[in-house]
Protein backbone atom coordinates (compact mmCIF):
# COMPACT_ATOMS: atom_id res chain seq x y z
CA UNK A 1 0.00 0.00 0.00
CA UNK A 2 3.12 2.25 0.39
CA UNK A 3 4.55 1.92 -2.86
CA UNK A 4 0.11 2.73 -4.03
CA UNK A 5 0.12 5.92 -2.03
CA UNK A 6 3.33 7.09 -3.48
CA UNK A 7 2.62 6.36 -7.17
CA UNK A 8 -0.49 8.19 -6.76
CA UNK A 9 0.60 10.78 -5.18
CA UNK A 10 3.42 11.62 -7.95
CA UNK A 11 0.62 10.99 -10.58
CA UNK A 12 -1.53 13.69 -9.02
CA UNK A 13 1.39 16.03 -8.88
CA UNK A 14 2.38 14.93 -12.92
CA UNK A 15 5.94 14.15 -11.17
CA UNK A 16 5.44 10.52 -13.08
CA UNK A 17 5.23 9.27 -16.26
CA UNK A 18 3.94 5.17 -16.39
CA UNK A 19 4.53 4.95 -20.04
CA UNK A 20 8.00 5.53 -19.08
CA UNK A 21 8.52 2.71 -15.95
CA UNK A 22 7.86 -0.64 -17.27
CA UNK A 23 8.93 -2.77 -19.75
CA UNK A 24 7.82 -6.47 -20.82
CA UNK A 25 11.54 -8.04 -21.54
CA UNK A 26 11.67 -9.97 -18.23
CA UNK A 27 8.12 -11.14 -18.54
CA UNK A 28 8.77 -14.80 -16.73
CA UNK A 29 6.96 -17.34 -19.28
CA UNK A 30 6.38 -20.69 -18.31
CA UNK A 31 8.72 -22.92 -20.56
CA UNK A 32 5.97 -24.79 -21.11
CA UNK A 33 2.15 -22.90 -20.91
CA UNK A 34 -0.08 -25.38 -18.88
CA UNK A 35 -3.75 -24.75 -17.71
CA UNK A 36 -4.00 -24.70 -14.18
CA UNK A 37 -5.98 -27.16 -12.06
CA UNK A 38 -9.24 -26.54 -11.20
CA UNK A 39 -12.15 -28.55 -9.39
CA UNK A 40 -15.86 -28.63 -8.64
CA UNK A 41 -17.69 -25.88 -10.45
CA UNK A 42 -15.09 -24.09 -11.88
CA UNK A 43 -13.79 -27.09 -13.45
CA UNK A 44 -17.17 -27.11 -15.46
CA UNK A 45 -16.98 -23.87 -16.31
CA UNK A 46 -13.21 -24.08 -18.03
CA UNK A 47 -15.53 -26.84 -19.82
CA UNK A 48 -17.76 -24.47 -21.24
CA UNK A 49 -15.02 -22.19 -22.20
CA UNK A 50 -13.76 -25.09 -24.32
CA UNK A 51 -16.89 -25.18 -25.88
CA UNK A 52 -17.76 -22.45 -26.14
CA UNK A 53 -13.99 -20.75 -28.09
CA UNK A 54 -14.84 -17.64 -25.24
CA UNK A 55 -11.09 -16.62 -23.98
CA UNK A 56 -9.61 -16.14 -20.42
CA UNK A 57 -7.97 -13.59 -18.91
CA UNK A 58 -7.06 -11.87 -15.38
CA UNK A 59 -5.36 -13.93 -12.84
CA UNK A 60 -6.06 -17.67 -14.24
CA UNK A 61 -4.68 -16.27 -17.86
CA UNK A 62 -1.23 -15.43 -16.26
CA UNK A 63 -0.92 -18.54 -13.82
CA UNK A 64 -1.67 -20.50 -17.57
CA UNK A 65 1.67 -18.87 -18.95
CA UNK A 66 3.55 -17.34 -16.38
CA UNK A 67 5.71 -18.70 -13.78
CA UNK A 68 4.78 -16.74 -10.82
CA UNK A 69 1.66 -15.81 -10.37
CA UNK A 70 -0.69 -14.67 -8.04
CA UNK A 71 -3.56 -16.99 -6.59
CA UNK A 72 -6.74 -16.85 -8.34
CA UNK A 73 -9.67 -16.95 -6.82
CA UNK A 74 -12.42 -16.83 -9.78
CA UNK A 75 -12.19 -17.06 -13.91
CA UNK A 76 -12.30 -14.28 -16.06
CA UNK A 77 -13.87 -14.35 -19.08
CA UNK A 78 -14.03 -12.92 -22.54
CA UNK A 79 -16.93 -13.68 -24.79
CA UNK A 80 -18.33 -12.36 -27.76
CA UNK A 81 -21.40 -13.92 -27.23
CA UNK A 82 -22.31 -13.45 -23.22
CA UNK A 83 -25.75 -14.44 -23.26
CA UNK A 84 -24.54 -17.69 -25.24
CA UNK A 85 -22.20 -18.23 -22.39
CA UNK A 86 -24.59 -18.15 -19.54
CA UNK A 87 -27.12 -20.69 -21.26
CA UNK A 88 -24.10 -23.28 -22.01
CA UNK A 89 -23.48 -22.78 -18.14
CA UNK A 90 -27.17 -22.83 -16.63
CA UNK A 91 -27.12 -26.43 -18.99
CA UNK A 92 -24.05 -27.83 -17.67
CA UNK A 93 -24.31 -26.43 -13.70
CA UNK A 94 -28.06 -26.08 -13.71
CA UNK A 95 -29.20 -24.48 -9.90
CA UNK A 96 -25.81 -24.99 -8.45
CA UNK A 97 -25.12 -21.52 -9.66
CA UNK A 98 -26.70 -18.06 -10.15
CA UNK A 99 -25.83 -15.21 -12.04
CA UNK A 100 -25.52 -11.76 -10.54
CA UNK A 101 -25.00 -8.26 -12.59
CA UNK A 102 -21.38 -7.01 -11.50
CA UNK A 103 -20.95 -3.49 -13.23
CA UNK A 104 -19.86 -4.06 -16.76
CA UNK A 105 -19.52 -8.20 -15.96
CA UNK A 106 -21.79 -11.18 -15.58
CA UNK A 107 -20.52 -12.94 -12.01
CA UNK A 108 -21.32 -17.02 -11.94
CA UNK A 109 -21.64 -17.34 -8.20
CA UNK A 110 -21.57 -20.59 -6.15
CA UNK A 111 -25.27 -21.04 -5.33
CA UNK A 112 -24.50 -22.91 -2.26
CA UNK A 113 -21.56 -20.98 -0.70
CA UNK A 114 -22.07 -18.01 -2.35
CA UNK A 115 -18.20 -18.06 -3.68
CA UNK A 116 -17.61 -15.93 -6.84
CA UNK A 117 -16.49 -18.24 -9.42
CA UNK A 118 -16.34 -16.81 -12.80
CA UNK A 119 -16.89 -13.19 -14.01
CA UNK A 120 -18.11 -12.90 -18.03
CA UNK A 121 -17.48 -9.67 -19.30
CA UNK A 122 -18.04 -8.88 -23.06
CA UNK A 123 -15.23 -9.42 -25.42
CA UNK A 124 -15.20 -6.12 -27.27
CA UNK A 125 -14.55 -3.93 -23.68
CA UNK A 126 -12.35 -7.03 -21.84
CA UNK A 127 -8.52 -5.28 -21.53
CA UNK A 128 -9.71 -1.96 -23.22
CA UNK A 129 -8.63 1.17 -21.49
CA UNK A 130 -9.09 4.30 -22.72
CA UNK A 131 -10.82 3.25 -26.26
CA UNK A 132 -7.58 1.09 -26.69
CA UNK A 133 -8.50 -2.66 -27.20
CA UNK A 134 -5.07 -4.66 -25.83
CA UNK A 135 -6.48 -7.65 -26.64
CA UNK A 136 -6.56 -7.12 -30.47
CA UNK A 137 -3.84 -5.27 -30.33
CA UNK A 138 -1.51 -8.55 -28.79
CA UNK A 139 -3.58 -11.36 -29.46
CA UNK A 140 -3.93 -14.52 -27.22
CA UNK A 141 -2.16 -17.94 -26.81
CA UNK A 142 -4.25 -21.24 -26.88
CA UNK A 143 -3.37 -23.90 -24.46
CA UNK A 144 -4.68 -27.12 -24.38
CA UNK A 145 -7.70 -25.80 -26.31
CA UNK A 146 -8.49 -22.87 -24.05
CA UNK A 147 -7.68 -19.08 -25.68
CA UNK A 148 -5.97 -17.19 -23.11
CA UNK A 149 -4.97 -13.61 -22.77
CA UNK A 150 -0.99 -13.30 -23.56
CA UNK A 151 1.31 -11.78 -20.25
CA UNK A 152 2.11 -8.61 -23.05
CA UNK A 153 -1.78 -7.64 -23.66
CA UNK A 154 -2.29 -8.17 -20.24
CA UNK A 155 0.77 -6.04 -19.15
CA UNK A 156 -0.15 -3.57 -21.76
CA UNK A 157 -3.66 -2.70 -20.20
CA UNK A 158 -2.47 -2.47 -16.78
CA UNK A 159 -0.06 0.33 -17.82
CA UNK A 160 -2.88 1.61 -19.39
CA UNK A 161 -4.99 1.86 -16.51
CA UNK A 162 -2.08 3.59 -14.00
CA UNK A 163 -2.06 6.67 -16.47
CA UNK A 164 -5.91 6.69 -15.91
CA UNK A 165 -5.04 7.24 -12.08
CA UNK A 166 -8.10 5.03 -11.06
CA UNK A 167 -5.12 2.20 -10.18
CA UNK A 168 -6.10 -0.60 -7.33
CA UNK A 169 -3.33 -2.13 -5.91
CA UNK A 170 -3.18 -5.51 -7.59
CA UNK A 171 -2.85 -3.79 -10.82
CA UNK A 172 0.66 -2.68 -9.06
CA UNK A 173 0.88 -6.23 -7.85
CA UNK A 174 0.14 -7.80 -11.73
CA UNK A 175 2.78 -5.24 -13.04
CA UNK A 176 5.24 -6.57 -10.46
CA UNK A 177 4.54 -10.13 -11.55
CA UNK A 178 4.68 -9.66 -15.13
CA UNK A 179 7.94 -7.99 -14.96
CA UNK A 180 9.80 -9.45 -11.91
CA UNK A 181 10.15 -6.22 -10.88
CA UNK A 182 10.10 -5.32 -7.26
CA UNK A 183 10.62 -1.83 -7.74
CA UNK A 184 10.62 0.01 -10.91
CA UNK A 185 11.96 -0.89 -14.22
CA UNK A 186 13.72 2.45 -16.58
CA UNK A 187 13.40 0.85 -19.78
CA UNK A 188 11.11 3.72 -21.43
CA UNK A 189 12.12 2.99 -25.42
CA UNK A 190 10.83 -0.46 -24.59
CA UNK A 191 7.39 0.15 -22.71
CA UNK A 192 6.63 3.15 -25.04
CA UNK A 193 6.54 0.70 -28.01
CA UNK A 194 4.22 -1.84 -25.68
CA UNK A 195 1.92 0.65 -24.56
CA UNK A 196 1.39 2.81 -27.93
CA UNK A 197 2.69 1.37 -30.77
CA UNK A 198 0.13 -0.54 -33.38
CA UNK A 199 0.66 -4.22 -33.09
CA UNK A 200 -1.32 -6.87 -34.84
CA UNK A 201 -3.46 -9.35 -33.13
CA UNK A 202 -2.65 -12.94 -33.38
CA UNK A 203 -3.50 -16.64 -31.88
CA UNK A 204 0.12 -18.87 -30.73
CA UNK A 205 -0.80 -22.51 -30.30
CA UNK A 206 0.26 -24.74 -27.85
CA UNK A 207 0.34 -28.32 -27.90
Amino acid sequence: MVELRILLKALRKKEFRPTAVFHESSIPYKRVPKLPKTKGLQKAIIKVIRKTGDTITGSYAQAVLTKYPRRFEDIDILSPDVKKTIREIKERLGDKVIFKKKFRAITVVNARTGKEIADIVPFEIGERVRGIDYVGKYGVTEVEGIKVVSPKTRLASKIAQLQTRKVKEKVLKDIRILTREVGFALKPKKQSLLSSKKSKGGIIKWF
